[in-house]
């Protein structure tokens, strides 16, 4: 038989038998994931398998290789540094000087360090980013990723994580959601912060707020002609506190 037959005989078992080649990652822990590489950069690898698309660290990853076994190296472009889920019209990507737009099929669903993402009033994007946890862009959002971290430039901002922390910067400071959901609303230079589950914190330099669930806080970075402001919403059932040096102050709620 000819190696013609022999690969195609090969090929026609394997689509019989339900086995496909694909991608492989061995992990440190041992364990092996089959899928499909989306994108490979120095420090982190976007990745379709077993538990969806999701982005890892290569630190966590001892071997990576091709559905041939062979092993794989960074493409050369940025890190991925989040991978999409969902998807809606008006919504595109700028990358250095294009505007690329974003899919949830193979490269194009990739989002890389640097990129800006920018979404239309009725546009909306669901993101898997790195640590397990889902952001999604929408009401004309502009957000921007750097150091691996959603960077809330306008418009709104979800994050979500079962399980862990996911994590988002604004100009006041860096935003932890752990084990809930959370909504970012910016306008021009205020920030509204509501803590739908679980427990959110504002870190900034100098202190930090912790907002519990169904509670809010609004937020207005300062500048060289003002300070900046922390507002607790006249909703909450409890009062908010600023925590800085040890101490902690309430803070005053927004009269409406």
């Amino acid at each position: 038989m000819g190696l013609k037959h022999v690969t195609s005989a090969v090929a026609l078992s394997c689509a019989l038998t339900g086995i496909a080649s694909a991608d492989q990652l061995e992990l440190a822990d041992g364990r092996v994931l089959e899928g499909t590489v989306l994108g490979l950069g120095e420090t982190r690898v976007a990745f379709d398998g077993p538990h969806g698309v999701e982005v890892l660290p290569l630190a966590q990853i001892q071997r990576a290789v091709d559905d041939q076994g062979r092993p794989l190296t960074p493409d050369g472009e940025a890190d991925p540094v989040a991978v999409v889920k969902v998807v809606g019209v008006g919504v595109t990507v700028r990358r250095l000087d294009r505007d690329l737009a974003l899919s949830v099929h193979g490269a194009a669903s990739v989002v890389r360090e640097g990129d800006l993402i920018r979404t239309l009033p009725q546009g909306r994007v669901t993101l898997a980013v790195e640590g397990g946890g889902v952001v999604t862009a929408r009401s004309d959002a502009l957000v921007r990723f750097e150091q691996g971290l959603p960077h809330l430039l306008e418009g709104v901002l979800h994050l979500e994580h079962g399980d862990g922390v996911v994590l988002a910067q604004l100009p006041e400071g860096r935003v932890e959601v752990r084990e809930g959901r959370a909504v970012l609303e910016r306008l021009s230079d205020k920030t509204h912060l509501r803590c739908l589950a679980g427990r959110t914190e504002l870190k900034s330099p100098g202190y930090r707020v912790v907002v519990a669930r169904n509670h809010a806080l609004d937020v207005e970075a300062g500048n060289a002609e003002r300070l900046g402001t922390l507002t607790a919403s006249n909703a909450n059932a409890w009062p908010l506190r600023l925590e800085s040096q040890g101490r902690f102050v309430s803070l005053r709620r927004l009269r409406r």
